[in-house]
């Protein structure tokens, strides 16, 4: 079956989208690697990884604590939006700028924490701003980042998330960016997130086998950001992965952006659909 283990997004405890639930990263990690989890896909925000919160000693009691739980670092995932934007796609100079700033903290972070790649969202548009122009810029933005991550050997994801943003709003639009980065397929490839194929009401399948052989990462939440299995079953997107011989993370996202009274109990939903789907 696809992937190297399946992986758990610490967005559902983090800050990131909603402010609550918010845990540290050591009881995320307990609760992670208490759930049965194989890796984590550690949020590049408050209160869990935010770059400029991290010094050299906590970076490595972090990769110490991850490893004593038994787990892998999947994949560090860049939260831009909020009060800062880091908007890939803006129109003003100095937010790109500053979004650059983060990437380039967070390509750094990634390397530290010994994470294979990092998750990168390609923006939105702003009010009267065309789509054409919003690419371009984003194009721009996503060279610049490849460039900050060659030296270091970090690869990077590129998602296109429509439920959220519209500069990318399926697997085409991602290929498309790529290569108007000029992104060598060794450096980046494709997210695929199924929540926002859902949200276009397409096929998973179908995106991943468009994906193709650029398919880099994989995440697996439902509508409504809900665990795997709560509205569909799957299993056949899962055994498309396998036919076209994914063998990377399968990750699980959910409840990122709602106040849920039980996140354990989330992701406990989620991992159990995936691994029965696997089975």
């Amino acid at each position: 079956m696809p992937g190297d283990g399946i992986a758990l997004n610490t967005l559902l405890y983090s800050s990131g989208f909603s402010w609550l639930p918010c845990r540290s990263l050591e009881d995320t990690v307990d609760s992670v690697a208490r759930l049965g989890f194989d890796g984590i896909e550690i949020a590049a925000c408050a209160p869990h990884a935010y770059p400029a919160y991290l010094d050299a000693a906590r970076r490595r009691d972090i990769r110490k604590l991850i490893a004593d739980a038994g787990l892998e670092v999947s994949g560090l995932c860049s939260c831009p939006g909020g009060a800062a934007g880091y908007n890939a796609a803006s129109p003003d100079r100095a937010e790109r700028d500053a979004g650059h700033v983060y990437i380039t903290d967070c390509l750094q972070l990634a390397s530290d924490l010994e994470a294979p790649l990092l998750v990168w969202l390609g923006g939105w548009t702003r009010f009267g701003q065309s789509h054409a122009d919003a690419f371009a810029l984003a194009a721009e933005s996503l060279a610049r980042a490849l460039e900050a991550a060659e030296p270091l050997g970090v690869r990077i994801a590129v998602e296109a998330t429509s439920e959220i943003a519209d500069v990318l709003e399926n697997v085409g639009d991602t290929l498309r960016l790529l290569e108007a980065a000029g992104a060598d397929p060794a450096a980046a490839g494709a997210l695929v997130d199924t929540l926002p194929v859902l949200f276009e009401a397409d096929d998973p399948s179908a995106q991943f086998a468009e994906a193709g052989e650029r398919l880099l990462h994989v995440h697996l939440q439902d509508l409504e950001g809900d665990p795997a299995g709560t509205h569909h079953d799957f299993r056949s997107w899962i055994e498309q992965l396998d036919r076209q011989g994914y063998d990377g993370w399968l990750t699980i996202e959910t409840g990122y952006a709602k106040r849920l009274p039980d996140p354990d109990g989330e992701a406990r939903r989620a991992l159990q659909h995936i691994t029965a789907c696997r089975a």
